[in-house]
């Protein structure tokens, strides 16, 4: 059965259990064994939340979409976020807007979409509104400043 460890880097590469529950998994496996692992950097919860709180705070700024759903995947759209899929009566192909989900994209991805969506909406959403500005705006969202 596989079991999920988290791993710490270390200065000099080392990797140790990030947690308790880690380190209990690694210390119950047989000695003398081979084991495989797929690295890949976890996902920040709060960086979900910042997306979230980007589509609300451009949202009631621009007239192009009705709900703040399709202002999100309109986004993820232009960004290149799509999967392409086959109808299955008709066989044609046709692209879904992509998922920015834990099991879906790895950190270092989402912060290059996240990047891509922040000029987007600097450059073609919201021409004039600065990156700073925008961060700040998003921050006050989260931070519960504003709404």
């Amino acid at each position: 059965m596989a079991q999920e460890v988290l791993f710490l880097k270390e200065a000099g590469g080392r990797l140790s259990p990030a947690d308790g529950h880690s380190a209990e998994l690694i210390d119950a496996l047989p000695a003398g064994k081979v084991y495989g692992a797929t690295i890949k950097r976890k996902r920040n919860v709060q960086h979900l939340k910042k997306y979230w709180a980007l589509i609300d705070a451009v949202w009631p700024a621009q007239a192009l979409y009705p709900t703040s759903k399709r202002l999100g995947n309109a986004i993820k759209r232009a960004c290149g976020l799509v999967d392409e899929n086959l109808d299955p009566v008709t066989l044609k192909p046709y692209d879904e807007v992509g998922s920015i989900a834990f099991d879906a994209m790895e950190q270092d991805e989402f912060e290059e979409f996240f990047s891509r969506a922040v000029d987007l909406i600097c450059n073609h959403i919201l021409p004039g509104v600065g990156r700073e500005d925008l961060r700040r705006r998003v921050d006050d969202i989260l931070e519960g400043r504003a709404k």
